[in-house]
């Protein structure tokens, strides 16, 4: 099952934050998510009803990108998503990296998704957004994972990696057991076949992510902003 041959639901959760009157405000999340919108209906034949749109604009049919509303906006997409269902989470704004305090990360960071108000209620963890996002999936569900932001290299905490340098012919798993602590997990709760629409997916971003370059600039549409952290708070 992929985004082109599923003969299931196609769903997305589409974000982009501008962080609208804060340090290190951005510019062009918000055409990042509407071009993301565009394409996916466009080139894949997505439906309305089944996209999810967090943005920090003034449309009232746009939920607000919040952690609360971010983590919920996952769960719901699992939740629904069955079998020979295709997946796309898109996400454009700030990334940034904490110290990690559980000892399961081989640098000794976290990666995160920055939401509007990190301020107060925190950042997102790459291993809330496993749990909540990655490891829930049926069986069968296909997703791929557009991550617009810094340090979105291991944000998932996917077992499989793959660099897109020309170099790289199949994916490498970390080595030792902190590099990927989820697989024991995975191993304990025979979850491996559960993996495969995440390792595809991973394979999927190599592909996809050169067409939608090629999207915007043949539609002439600027993508702007950078994903700087924002300030102290993100360092």
């Amino acid at each position: 099952t992929n985004i082109q041959t599923t003969a299931g639901t196609k769903r997305a959760l589409v974000i982009g934050i501008n962080y609208r009157g804060i340090r290190g405000e951005l510019s062009g999340c918000h055409n990042d998510a509407k071009n993301m919108i565009a394409f996916l209906k466009k080139e894949y034949g997505f439906q309305d009803q089944h996209i999810t749109v967090l943005m920090d604009d003034d449309d009232p049919a746009h939920g607000s990108p919040t952690k609360a509303n971010i983590l919920a906006a996952f769960e719901t997409l699992v939740k629904l998503s069955e079998p020979g269902d295709a997946l796309v989470v898109h996400y454009a704004g700030h990334g940034g990296k904490v110290k990690d305090v559980s000892g399961d990360e081989d640098d000794g960071f976290d990666e995160t998704m920055i939401p509007l108000d990190f301020q107060t209620a925190g950042q997102i963890l790459d291993d809330d957004i496993f749990m909540t996002l990655i490891h829930p999936l049926k069986e069968g569900v296909h997703l791929t994972c557009i991550i617009d932001c810094c340090h979105s290299g291991t944000i998932l905490d996917l077992p499989f990696t793959f660099l897109g340098d020309g170099k790289q012919t199949e994916m490498t798993c970390g080595k030792g057991a902190r590099a990927f602590p989820h697989m024991e997990k995975i191993r304990k709760k025979k979850f491996w076949k559960e993996w495969k629409p995440m390792i595809m997916a991973g394979a999927a971003l190599v592909w996809v992510a050169p067409v939608v370059a090629a999207y915007w600039i043949m539609n002439g549409t600027e993508k702007g902003g950078t994903t700087s952290p924002i300030g102290d708070k993100a360092q």
